[in-house]
């Protein structure tokens, strides 16, 4: 976006000039080209050399240096190398920035606007619990082990009837 901004000031120059030297601005013509000049109110060759050359210039720098200085600003302010800080990942939108970033074991969901910066939600996932046995399993369980209830013999019933009987009697 600035990339074209920037190309789109730098054409429109050499129009712009024209414009105001002619006049068609509401502009006074310049002393320096009225007087020096037979009636030709164009650039010369030199003029629009330099000119070319300088748009070239600022072309280049737009192109391959000024994305080197921003990845530099970027790297300084991001977390260093071998940081237990770890952006997991971003988005973007209007207002700012959705980060997820992970820290200490939490993972939080920021958003970074001009504002500042908010923890939106927590999204670490609670340590899990172990899983509950199957239904076989606990089937397994219970055959081997013996059973907790007595065994009740037919005899032992009628001599505790006998004596219940006994009681009420």
């Amino acid at each position: 976006m600035f990339r074209r901004i920037a190309l789109v000031g730098l054409l429109g120059l050499p129009c712009s000039q024209g414009l105001a030297q002619s006049g068609a601005l509401g502009t006074k013509k310049s002393v320096m080209v009225g007087a020096g000049a037979s009636g030709s109110s164009g650039l010369g060759g030199m003029q629009l050399l330099q000119m070319i050359v300088a748009i070239v210039i600022v072309v280049a720098l737009l192109k391959w240096l000024l994305p080197k200085v921003l990845l530099r600003m970027n790297k300084r302010i991001g977390p260093a190398v071998g940081s237990s800080i770890e952006v997991e990942e971003s988005a973007t939108f209007a207002g700012g920035n959705l980060l997820v970033v992970r820290a200490r074991g939490k993972t939080l969901l920021l958003c970074v606007s001009n504002q500042g910066v908010s923890c939106l939600a927590d999204l670490t996932e609670p340590a899990s619990l172990p899983d509950p046995p199957a239904f076989f399993e606990l089937l397994d369980e219970a055959q081997e082990k013996p059973s907790a209830t007595a065994v009740v013999e037919t005899a032992d019933i009628e001599a505790a009837l006998g004596r219940l009987a006994r009681l009420e009697g």
